[in-house]
């Protein structure tokens, strides 16, 4: 979840508090109170509705807009072998008609209102988004509520929708980073959600009925299974009185709660090798290692160690990798924010007479021999990543966002603490982390040859 533009005056030598960080984004004139909504936990106002739903409300008066997120336990990690995609099918379906909307009538109420809208389905839950100005914002709260419970699966849309999805799918399977991937991922969690892929397998796409969606909608999309987070300019009584309105008749469903029940830790000893078979130009290698998830407390020194390792040309696997050595030809690293322990993936594009064995031993070597960092380094990592938090806070949609991602995963505290952990991160935790996690034993190496 990186945000957009880098903010070049951010220095150093401002950044002794999260304060100070979003001081940069505004002008010098903006008063204390327009500060707040960027600055504190105790901005964000909850509420539970008498059906469950909970409700965050983050007021940003500097702000011309209104983004509101409505997010779902509903996921990779909830379906069950066989019906692996059905979340993201389901997302697509959340737009093809409800009770009261008709096919694309979604789309064109948020074009006309000048806003726009869309959604994504993650291993850990599903959201949906609208950005409007914050004088025509209402519809949103309309459309969710009525899709929240009145979705309408006709199975001639339900088809058209399937053939879109397998042939996505089938794109991303011609994509020899996205093959790839999804063969390390599977051999790195044989039994674990984490090890399918979100978009779902070909034959369990195939052979989803319309009332098995059915079934999986009425048991995630409720009003206890959800979070709507709303940020911006709005006035805070009429929300109140239009969440009830909206929402109010929304019952909840008779059943146990989704909850966030940790997954199986993965057990295989590496290295473990996967040759993948899809068409290339050029040698590809993706070398992955289990990751923290969001709520460890390793979580932050892990953020500075990928910076240190793999952001920009002075980072210390494109020194040694690409800038020492005629093996590598391209370079960069993914670290996602999950509920439980995922991967950290570095790829790297190598030339055409490059030796596959060579550079996985020069990249565990780079990986292990971490005694040389010295403070500048460390400092210059960690500037970078405060400079993407504070990027990550520009826009209400975006905060919007982070807010019900870490509040989904009980976390929330963390997005303002997060700039506090990473300026303690020291030379000793990046070292202590890294022989933790980032070992061959724990390694899985994907590569594809031309």
């Amino acid at each position: 979840m990186k945000g957009g533009r880098a903010l070049e005056k951010l220095k150093s030598d401002i950044l002794p508090s999260f304060e100070s960080i979003c001081m940069v984004i505004l002008d010098a004139d903006e008063s204390e109170e327009q500060l707040k909504p960027l600055l504190s936990l105790e901005a964000i106002q909850f509420r539970t509705c008498p059906n469950g739903l909970e409700v965050a409300t983050w007021e940003d008066p500097t702000q011309p807009l209104v983004s509101s997120v409505m997010l779902y336990r509903a996921g990779p990690r909830f379906e069950q072998p066989g019906s692996t995609g059905i979340s993201h099918f389901l997302e697509h379906m959340m737009f093809k008609g409800t009770s009261r909307f008709r096919k694309g009538e979604i789309d064109r109420i948020t074009a006309r209102s000048g806003g726009f809208n869309n959604a994504f389905t993650t291993f850990d839950y599903t959201a949906y988004y609208f950005q409007f100005a914050s004088d025509r914002w209402w519809p949103a709260l309309d459309i969710e509520a009525d899709r929240m419970r009145n979705l309408i699966l006709d199975p001639v849309e339900f088809e058209l929708e399937r053939l879109v999805i397998i042939e996505e799918l089938k794109m991303e399977l011609d994509n020899p980073w996205c093959g790839l991937r999804r063969m390390v991922e599977e051999a790195a969690f044989p039994d674990n959600p984490y090890g399918r892929p979100i978009i779902g397998y070909v034959q369990d796409v195939e052979g989803i009925r319309v009332d098995q969606m059915m079934s999986y909608y009425d048991r995630h999309y409720r009003p206890e299974n959800a979070l709507l987070v709303i940020v911006g300019n709005f006035e805070r009584l009429q929300l109140e009185k239009r969440l009830d309105d909206y929402f109010g008749s929304a019952e909840p469903f008779d059943a146990s709660p989704c909850l966030y029940r940790p997954l199986p830790r993965p057990a295989a000893a590496g290295p473990i090798r996967v040759e993948g078979e899809q068409k290339t130009q050029v040698p590809k290698m993706l070398a992955a290692f289990y990751s923290p998830s969001l709520r460890s407390r390793d979580f932050a020194p892990f953020l500075v160690l990928d910076k240190l390792l793999a952001e920009g040309k002075l980072c210390r696997l494109y020194q040694s990798l690409i800038e020492n050595d005629d093996q590598a030809t391209a370079l960069d690293a993914e670290l996602d924010e999950t509920f439980d322990s995922y991967l950290y993936l570095i790829r790297l594009e190598l030339s055409l007479e490059a030796d596959m064995e060579r550079v996985e031993e020069r990249l565990f070597e780079e990986l292990a021999d971490l005694n040389s960092i010295d403070e500048a380094e460390l400092e210059r990592s960690k500037n970078q990543l405060l400079t993407e938090l504070v990027s990550d806070l520009e826009t209400g949609l975006e905060r919007a966002v982070r807010c019900g991602h870490y509040r989904l995963f009980g976390k929330l505290q963390l997005l303002f603490e997060m700039p506090d952990r990473i300026r303690r991160v020291t030379v000793d935790r990046i070292r202590d982390v890294a022989s933790r996690y980032l070992r061959p034993n724990k390694a899985v190496v994907g590569r594809l040859q031309p």
